[in-house]
């Protein structure tokens, strides 16, 4: 582990807001980072974010100097770490907030004082970014203006929640298309393959698409493996960063407010799937993973269907405990206004 002597040659905690000044902190927090630089279980990234919450609540000693005894006194360390959390409350977030009490617990139980007897801060999930069905609509009409890849590349990203280096890996070989059906097969970096089934509009796409790369690779007079290639055919495969740069492209040609990205579109089939009341655990496999995320569900349904969350906590607590996946009753809920915004999970 390179540790965080190497971050501080680099830079890497410019970020941080406030740094001690006085002897006794420097020596501390130097003491404090040699500790954590031989922590093998922690992250790096982790290390040089206790170390950065650390510095700046060192600072905030120094600062305030209304904690006396708050580096070695049971008490007082609790009054200075309640009085530092409501700091962090009012200028920053409860999320630094939080972040800054897990530093601060490794921070003194290092002192051996252990954890501050405060109350904890609860962060709400924050929802990602999804797309509303007008916003759906309109990325779509300007992929399709740009023309079949950049259609069949939204599709697959808004239709089966790839996600972005799934589509870098995705082989032309990988598809299969018939007259009335047609799946995909979708690797992932760790080496898992699901299958996705393929709406009728992302088919047809996908067939455009073919019929284009096949020319591109004639004209080039090159073999690729690959199913999204550049236009003239030189780049075997399209990088993540040029997939990612070609979506952000279309969400500001569509005139989507907010920037957007793979990880947008995404979401936005896993919300739409569970706002429709799709099982969780439908949605978890449809997405390529093991099972429901338990705190993405509750972020989409509560607090605006109370019925629908509890029926769907209820599948969830019983898939967490081993047993088969239950399908919860839920609110009837409209149908997608437009066959391009449909998920067929049964390959019909």
């Amino acid at each position: 582990m390179a540790g965080i002597a190497g971050a501080l040659e680099v830079g890497e905690l410019e970020r941080s807001r406030r740094r001690p000044r006085s002897v006794w902190a420097c020596e501390l927090l130097e003491r404090f980072r040699q500790y954590l630089d031989g922590r093998a279980d922690f992250a790096n990234n982790t290390l040089e974010t206790y170390y950065e919450r650390i510095s700046d609540m060192l600072a905030w000693l120094e600062n305030t100097q209304d904690h006396p005894g708050a580096l070695n006194d049971p008490a007082a360390r609790d009054r200075a770490v309640a009085a530092y959390r409501d700091h962090l409350l009012e200028q920053r977030s409860a999320a630094t907030a939080k972040l800054a009490l897990a530093a601060i617990d490794t921070f003194y139980r290092w002192r051996g004082l252990g954890p501050a007897a405060v109350a904890r801060v609860k962060v709400r999930p924050a929802r990602p970014r999804t797309l509303d069905n007008d916003e759906q609509r309109d990325l779509l009409r300007a992929a399709a203006d740009h023309g079949p890849r950049e259609d069949a590349m939204v599709r697959v990203l808004l239709h089966n929640g790839l996600t972005v280096s799934q589509v870098h890996l995705l082989n032309a070989d990988f598809l299969q298309l018939t007259d009335n059906g047609g799946h995909l097969h979708v690797h992932s970096l760790d080496g898992q393959v699901r299958t996705a089934v393929l709406a009728a509009s992302t088919r047809e796409a996908l067939r455009r698409w073919l019929v284009e790369r096949r020319a591109i690779l004639r004209r080039s007079g090159r073999r690729r493996r690959a199913l999204f290639i550049s236009r003239d055919g030189r780049d075997s495969r399209l990088i993540a960063p040029s997939i990612d740069r070609i979506i952000r492209d279309l969400g500001r040609e569509a005139g989507v407010t907010e920037r957007i990205s793979p990880g947008t579109l995404r979401y936005t089939f896993d919300t739409r799937m569970l706002e429709c009341g799709v099982d969780p655990a439908l949605v978890a496999a449809a997405m390529g993973l093991t099972r429901p995320n338990a705190t993405r569900v509750r972020t989409v349904l509560d607090p605006q269907d109370p019925v629908a969350a509890a029926a769907i906590a209820e599948a969830l607590a019983f898939v967490a405990h081993g047993g088969a996946a239950r399908s919860p009753v839920l609110p009837v809920r409209p149908e997608p206004v437009s066959e391009q915004l449909t998920f067929p999970l049964n390959g019909r």
